[in-house]
């Protein structure tokens, strides 16, 4: 065979491979599939998941001596106590719930709870539904773990909103699960200062220390935090998170919640 011959007959065999081996995109559901339906094995959507994330995680704040304190996984039976200490803080400090719709407890069992703080003035943002790690999700299975608590906080929080902050649980987002994220509208944080305090509960000192050595460090108060702990603790509730917030306005620190920490307008805190 001549060797043009043997060009053509190579190029019309790579063809007809390469056509017939392509994934099927499926418009509607916006994900790949290969022709049997499988989604995540197709080469589409395998090359979807090594694309470079457009988005990433807040580890900080945006303005110098402000901080953020952050409570995860609730509400649980402690919350109602952590709202009542920080309200009778002086200086009447604003904090942040990323909230789970069922892991310590049932969010319905303390709807209350969450629509007293958000009328208190504390941030309520999204931890998904039941605190799976959405790196080991198919989108599908993300896409239940956001809807399901946005559903149940319009139901709860006053004006019938949903949060536009999220925090991934165990922070664990990949580059997949940041452009999901991301193109869903929400600001996914993250921190830099973590107490731990899942790992020792009942050690309030040893969860405190995470802020001292922060806030005591040199410069610091130029710097910005976001502090993490856990409401469904009792000893955070009760001891730690107050504790955290005395000490951080103690060294001239504003606390505020992550939205006005990033100079974010509270208007965009949540969508209807």
């Amino acid at each position: 065979m001549a060797p043009i011959t043997r060009l053509a007959a190579a190029a019309l065999l790579f063809s007809f491979v390469f056509v017939n081996a392509a994934p099927v995109l499926d418009p509607n559901a916006n994900r790949a599939f290969s022709t049997d339906g499988a989604y995540g094995n197709s080469p589409v959507a395998q090359t979807l998941k090594k694309r470079a994330a457009r988005y990433s995680q807040v580890y900080t704040c945006k303005t110098p001596g402000t901080i953020a304190i952050t409570f995860d996984d609730g509400p649980y039976k402690y919350t109602r106590q952590l709202l009542k200490e920080l309200d009778d803080i002086p200086e009447k400090p604003k904090v942040t719930f990323f909230v789970n719709g069922h892991n310590n407890g049932e969010i319905k069992d303390y709807a209350d709870v969450v629509a007293d703080a958000f009328k208190a003035g504390h941030q309520i943002g999204s931890h998904t539904w039941d605190h799976e790690d959405l790196n080991k999700l198919s989108l599908t299975a993300r896409e239940d773990e956001m809807k399901k608590l946005d559903d149940a906080l319009k139901e709860i929080l006053p004006g019938k909103v949903r949060p536009t902050f999220m925090r991934p649980p165990y922070g664990n987002a990949d580059d997949e699960v940041l452009n999901f994220l991301g193109d869903a509208g929400y600001t996914i944080i993250n921190w830099n200062i973590d107490t731990m305090d899942w790992a020792h509960p009942t050690d309030v000192p040893k969860s405190m220390k995470e802020y001292t050595k922060a806030l005591d460090a040199s410069g610091a108060i130029k710097k910005s935090f976001i502090g993490l702990e856990h409401d469904p603790n009792e000893k955070t509730s009760t001891e730690l998170g107050p504790q955290a917030v005395k000490y951080a306005i103690s060294k001239g620190f504003k606390v505020v919640t992550v939205g006005t920490c990033l100079e974010i307008p509270e208007s965009k805190w949540y969508r209807s």
